[in-house]
């Protein structure tokens, strides 16, 4: 499973938060507790000062075609200067989480 960090993945400090939900599709996100955090960004071991105890947030939708669209489209805002394209592309989104379901099939490197 590939997850967007700040988008359907969030990992706050252990009992921060009591839930979240996707900045995708609004659903509650499943929650793993208290998880050690030992590897860092790049996957090298942490010394023990700066490993930490997370709480994993995940939505159970990502992975699924409609639900990378509108992160696709969320990053598209993201680099828009244009209110017009933002309203757009906000619309374009409603309706994907509305009816789950892709409106263009997506070129594999925009993933």
């Amino acid at each position: 499973m590939h997850y967007h960090a700040g988008i359907d993945y969030f990992t706050p400090l252990a009992g921060a938060e009591k839930t979240m939900r996707c900045k995708a599709c609004q659903e509650e996100m499943d929650v793993q507790r208290d998880v050690l955090r030992t590897k860092g960004k790049f996957g090298s071991d942490l010394p023990k000062e700066f490993q930490r105890r997370e709480d994993i947030f995940t939505c159970s939708h990502a992975g699924a075609d409609w639900h990378v669209q509108i992160t696709v489209l969320l990053r598209e805002i993201d680099h828009t200067a244009s209110q017009k394209l933002t309203s757009l592309l906000e619309a374009e989104i409603v309706e994907i989480c509305r009816t789950r379901h892709v409106t263009k099939e997506l070129s594999a490197w925009l993933i």
